[in-house]
């Protein structure tokens, strides 16, 4: 302080309020209290970092396909449009089977996130676990905290630069509360919800070709199994779910039967093709049954049997008294004889 007045840097009067203000505290107090918030924040956030590398690899998918479509997750229930998350998780079964995963706390760093526990609890405030207006996580930072060494979200929470901090921190949240969007009582999980009933019954009509008695098991589940599997599930939903049951299980009936009618008649549509290829395979022109060419019937081990097959068979070219099997050469057109191991058949 003294070099700093003598300096002519501060003046005799600045150089006397400083060494008053050291001796009374209150500088030492404010550096203390800035030095601990920054290093409480970067703490907090590093720790809330690390427990989200426990969260289990197989949800990474999940996760991702959570910030693909955190619009729709985020929505209120007066703005929430499902039709385009539903048609996609129809088609893709096991992303909704990671999903319900999450939805139903199945991995243990989800159940901690949901309850609030440490790490968790130190940066969700009330009313905050449930919706941020903006999520500006993007799908990368799931292979951020896959790859990144913690000693580097260290640096970046201690960053100079107030915005790779904030970024930071920023993401860690919006994951959480895009996680909670799914768990808590929200319009998203309640879609998951039916999305993974109508798999379950979908599942009763593949696992069965008597549609009576799939579409009574579908009738069981929904009456008597439903609140064993979700029993969290609110009256108003249950409701709800009782009320689209029928719809529900109708719907499912129909996609079976039109998937099951679609295949048998692309299986009919494949048999006659074949068939057709058949009977083209063994037609001969004149000039080949002037050369001898012929369809004979030969006997061929089929599994565990002999059967009679439908075959060309022609004189060998090096040994006219001999037949030999032959085919169309598909670039000449020609017949040829067939080889196995190097020999003629």
């Amino acid at each position: 302080m003294d070099r700093a007045v003598k300096s002519g840097k501060i003046s005799g009067d600045q150089g006397s309020k400083i060494r008053n203000s050291l001796l009374a505290g209150n500088v030492r107090y404010e550096y203390d209290r800035k030095i601990k918030a920054v290093t409480d924040y970067a703490v907090t956030y590093l720790q809330l970092f690390v427990a989200l590398k426990r969260i289990e690899p197989k949800y990474d998918g999940a996760l991702r396909f959570l910030i693909e479509h955190k619009e729709v997750a985020n929505a209120e229930k007066d703005q929430f449009d499902p039709t385009q998350l539903t048609n996609i998780l129809l088609e893709d079964f096991d992303q909704l089977k990671l999903l319900s995963g999450i939805m139903d706390r199945q991995d243990g760093e989800v159940r901690m996130m949901v309850a609030g526990l440490m790490p968790y609890g130190q940066v969700t405030r009330k009313g905050q676990d449930q919706r941020i207006e903006r999520l500006t996580v993007e799908q990368g930072f799931i292979d951020l905290v896959r790859q990144l060494p913690r000693e580097e979200m260290a640096n970046r929470l201690n960053a100079v630069d107030k915005t790779i901090r904030v970024r930071a921190a920023a993401d860690m949240l919006c994951m959480i509360a895009l996680i909670n969007r799914l768990v808590k009582p929200t319009p998203f999980p309640k879609e998951i919800r039916l999305l993974k009933i109508n798999m379950i019954i979908e599942e009763f009509y593949k696992s069965s070709d008597d549609l009576a008695s799939a579409r009574g098991k579908a009738q069981k589940f929904l009456k008597s199994r439903l609140r064993v599997i979700y029993p969290d599930i609110t009256p108003d939903e249950y409701q709800e779910i009782e009320e689209k049951s029928n719809a529900i299980i109708e719907r499912v009936e129909q996609r079976i039967t039109t998937e099951r009618q679609q295949a048998k008649a692309a299986s009919a549509a494949a048999g006659a093709e074949k068939e057709l290829n058949i009977q083209e395979s063994l037609e001969l022109s004149p000039r080949e049954i002037a050369r001898g060419a012929q369809v004979g019937r030969v006997s061929m081990k089929i599994g565990n049997n002999w059967r009679m097959v439908p075959l060309k068979v022609m004189p060998d070219a090096d040994d006219p008294e001999r037949h030999v099997l032959v085919q169309r050469d598909p670039q000449s057109r020609e017949l040829v004889a067939v080889f196995r191991k190097g020999i003629k058949c």
